[in-house]
């Protein structure tokens, strides 16, 4: 069978990717960070090595109660799917299984909140996503197969195209804010008859441009897939191993990576490798405690039902843990990279040009719900020990010497 095309460049993508060329021809250093920029080949790679300079996050926010029984608090979720910062300090929540937006100020106090389950103007079904376009907030509402419109008071404003009716976890199927003003949606369309993933860029006034996602075959296994004797199948993603990562860019571009190394790539509309970047950076091993600990749900799983069928059989376990989890983009196009060190997770920050500008220490984040960066704010949610889950808000101080 011959590969599609799209298929066929993300392979050569990858090659180029683990491959790298060794003259650098530019450097700087800036705040102990050297970059290097290697322009010999058929494109760019920018080296990054050093300490990058430390920024900071100001807790100013957080909600989130546990439920105990009567009316619900005001900061009590269901399920939280996205978070947004909004206007005016707030923070925009949504919550999937209530079909609602809750709105917080800056203290905490809820300021309002708008939705309900239905069809109508107003109503969802299934919110996965919402994001600011300027100051109009879109509503990723896949239940109804529909986008709605608020403003910044939570007026309706109305709706917009989406995909269709799908399901999935709200970390992929989402808008991705790549500007001020505009958000790239992931979304489907039908091609000769066949559903192909797109990225569609949607500004204040409707779409902007729609290209399609390129797909890339990874060099190795990231998930397990275990058909069971009643007929249900059950995946289970193999910790610590690489992972296929992409995030859109403006104008049409995007950025992949292999988790496995330090690298990512930007790549053009049509899968052409524009820059590569990347990044010196310390091996984690994978310790007999942790790799227990992460694959415990697949052992009882496998204690459960002996009879099921999975491919591959086991899980395969990796020396060390793929130094990258995550790749985000703010609305300034500076890249945020969520890298394993010895000491935990770090956000290194890279400018438009691939050049390391910062660090943040980690924090713990539910892995369904992408942070949100808006300017210098951030929020995120994540679930304590109780079970509750949480939303957070912090401002990012860079440094004054930067």
């Amino acid at each position: 069978m011959n590969r599609p095309r799209h298929v066929l460049e993300y392979v050569i993508v990858l090659v180029l990717l683990l491959g790298g060329c060794d003259r650098p021809d530019d450097s700087a250093a800036d705040g102990g960070v050297v970059t290097q920029v290697d322009s010999t080949g058929v494109y760019p790679v920018v080296r990054n090595s050093g300490r990058a300079p430390g920024w900071t996050i100001s807790s100013v926010g957080s909600v989130g109660s546990l439920g105990l029984g009567g009316e619900p608090a005001p900061d009590e979720f269901g399920r939280v799917s996205s978070v947004a910062p909004g206007p005016d300090e707030t923070v925009w929540v949504a919550d999937q299984m209530n079909d609602r937006i809750k709105v917080f100020l800056p203290d905490g106090s809820l300021q309002f909140e708008v939705g309900g389950e239905g069809q109508g103007p107003g109503e969802y079904s299934a919110i996965y996503s919402v994001a600011w376009v300027a100051n109009r907030l879109l509503v990723l509402d896949l239940g109804n197969g529909r986008i709605g419109e608020l403003s910044a008071s939570g007026e309706w404003l109305g709706t917009r195209r989406a995909p269709g009716r799908l399901s999935g976890s709200p970390a992929m199927l989402r808008f991705y804010p790549v500007s001020d003003t505009s958000v790239v949606q992931w979304s489907l369309e039908t091609m000769e008859g066949a559903a192909v993933r797109v990225w569609v860029q949607h500004g204040l006034e409707g779409v902007v441009q729609t290209w399609p996602q390129l797909e890339w075959d990874p060099p190795e296994e990231t998930t397990v897939v275990c058909d069971r004797p009643d007929g249900a199948i059950s995946f289970f993603s193999i910790p610590f191993s690489g992972q296929v990562l992409r995030h859109p860019a403006r104008s049409g571009e995007s950025y992949a990576a292999w988790s496995a190394d330090y690298r990512f790539a930007l790549l053009g509309p049509s899968g052409d490798t524009i820059r590569v970047v990347e990044r010196e950076w310390p091996s984690v091993p994978v310790t007999d405690e942790a790799w227990a600990e992460e694959t415990a749900e697949f052992s009882e799983f496998r204690s459960d039902w002996p009879g099921a069928d999975c491919t591959p059989r086991g899980m395969r376990r990796p020396a060390t843990q793929a130094p990258l989890r995550n790749l985000l983009v703010d609305t300034e196009g500076r890249v945020w990279a969520e890298a394993v060190n010895p000491a935990g997770p770090v956000w290194e920050i890279f400018d438009a040009e691939g050049r390391l500008i910062g660090s943040l220490p980690g924090f713990a984040y539910d892995d369904r719900v992408a942070p949100a960066i808006r300017g210098d704010r951030l929020a995120w949610a994540d679930t304590d020990s109780l079970g509750v889950q949480r939303v957070h808000w912090g401002r990012v101080t860079v440094p004054s010497s930067f």
